[in-house]
């Protein structure tokens, strides 16, 4: 292309040499070398920059056909044009090596952020079935315990009902079918706390969020636990606003806590339930004057399985405090647990008011 464009060049200024003056010959041939070098690159830059004035001195510079220069003027005019070729063609290919450079880096950055969030993704997978497993190994440790006790209940219960060697009275059939249903109802507890665990972690909880009368929710859950020796009393203002929440995964939440405070209330004393107005928010308290959980375990606590210790586990999973973490977050709410005034464990839970006409 550069041999092409000079000679091109050079034949249409022999043609028109007396029309136009040396110095703007110069000037075309310093156009052509710059295109080629920008086009071919160092080298044919070079080779253009020394062929143009050979060629400007052989056909157009006085004496023609001939390297000789008679005029000063003439002289000059070409040194300077080898020395602005030769610049102009240097800083040319510095620039189009810089380009080609910061394209190479362009690319290298680009394969570098694919890797990258390729490498991110595996880590999120690893991470995922780490967590999975790990879920897993805590079911299977959990669920040998504690749906063998209640089922070694059953059975022996069952078995002493059959036994046609021994003669029950009434009391003591309705002593082994109290302790049937009882053991029944631990193990429906259980299993479905295992299906709201394994909903929540799937992610396919969506909460239905409207606005929720707290008394409401308070009176299904308490409608919910009949039956449940749970002793429960409710101190709910009339005027206490509702909040922005799914009704049944609040009740469902409440449910948990008011079985793990019945759980661990001594004998003789009632689990209380408590609303109030707080700011643009309103507490549901759960209170019960229990052992407690000490503030260095209180977060332990939250986590899915996590017990403090196996021989005052009361028989439970170790989930109610956790399905009720989560769901009360899945409602935009924050669950805390804090000291009972005199004792005990009182779980907090936030979640944001109605203000003004909620739908």
């Amino acid at each position: 292309i550069g041999i092409v464009l000079l000679a091109a060049l050079t034949g249409f200024l022999v043609h028109h040499r007396a029309d136009i003056s040396v110095a703007t010959s110069l000037a075309l041939y310093l156009l052509v070398v710059v295109s080629v070098t920008a086009i071919g690159g160092p080298l044919p830059g070079v080779t253009a920059a020394v062929a143009a004035p050979l060629l400007a001195n052989w056909y157009l510079i006085p004496p023609y056909h001939t390297l000789r220069i008679n005029n000063t003027d003439n002289l000059i005019e070409l040194s300077v044009f080898v020395s602005t070729a030769t610049i102009v063609s240097a800083y040319v290919s510095i620039a189009e090596r810089r380009a080609i450079e910061a394209d190479e880096a362009r690319r290298t950055t680009q394969k570098m952020a694919i890797e990258q969030n390729r490498l991110r993704k595996i880590a999120l997978e690893a991470e995922m079935l780490a967590k999975a497993d790990e879920l897993r190994t805590a079911i299977l440790r959990a669920v040998s315990h504690d749906l063998r006790t209640p089922l070694a209940a059953i059975k022996a219960s069952v078995s002493s009902l059959r036994q046609e060697d021994v003669q029950w009275d009434d009391v003591d059939r309705g002593d082994f079918l109290q302790s049937i249903e009882g053991e029944t109802d631990r193990l429906t507890n259980i299993v479905t706390n295992l299906l709201d665990l394994s909903r929540i972690e799937a992610g396919v909880v969506r909460p239905s969020m409207y606005a929720t009368s707290v008394d409401d929710v308070i009176s299904t859950t308490l409608r919910s636990l009949a039956g449940n020796s749970a002793d429960v009393t409710v101190d709910v203002p009339a005027d206490l606003p509702e909040v922005m929440a799914d009704h049944a995964l609040f009740e469902r939440a409440l449910v948990n806590l008011v079985q793990n405070s019945a759980k661990w209330s001594p004998a003789g004393t009632a689990v209380l339930v408590r609303g109030r107005s707080v700011g643009a928010s309103v507490e549901v308290s759960v209170i019960d004057h229990g052992p407690g959980i000490p503030v260095d375990k209180r977060l332990q606590v939250l986590q899915p399985f996590h017990r403090l210790s196996d021989a005052t586990s009361g028989g439970g999973l170790g989930l109610g405090l956790a399905i009720a973490d989560r769901l009360i977050a899945s409602m935009n709410g924050h669950l805390e647990l804090r000291e009972t005034d005199g004792g005990g464990l009182t779980a907090v839970i936030t979640l944001p008011s109605v203000v003004g006409d909620a739908p």
